[in-house]
């Protein structure tokens, strides 16, 4: 059985499109298991949300100009994203790592009493 391109092609975005937000949230715990690269996690993850308009003009190369049809590039658009989200589930901490991650300090306090002000002065 044969899909209506149109209609293929409308799916295909709209399913591009909502998992956007689901993706974009997922990925953000896994700063809770790293938190030494919280800001590095967070960072990629808002660049990949930025970015992900690139999907649609991925597609309309591959499409329109090297010629491949809608029907294989929405399937190996299918395998890639299932191989990347479970590689993304098998790096995701559960909920209880998850709860026990947020109750240990992320780093030890600095000894304030410790330093004096002459460790701060600059030698001329």
């Amino acid at each position: 059985a044969s899909f209506d391109t149109t209609a293929l092609w409308y799916t295909a975005f709209f399913c591009i499109g909502i998992a956007g937000p689901g993706v974009f949230m997922g990925t953000l715990f896994l700063s809770e298991k790293y938190p030494q690269l919280r800001a590095v996690i967070t960072s990629i993850a808002a660049a990949a949300w930025d970015s992900s308009a690139l999907v649609f003009l991925l597609f309309q190369e591959i499409y329109f100009h090297m010629g491949i049809s809608l029907e294989i590039t929405c399937i190996l658009w299918l395998v890639l994203c299932v191989v990347t989200g479970f590689g993304t589930w098998l790096v995701l901490p559960s909920w209880q790592e998850v709860q026990r991650l947020r109750t240990e300090p992320v780093c030890e306090p600095l000894d304030t009493a410790a330093s004096s002000d002459n460790d701060h002065e600059v030698d001329a």
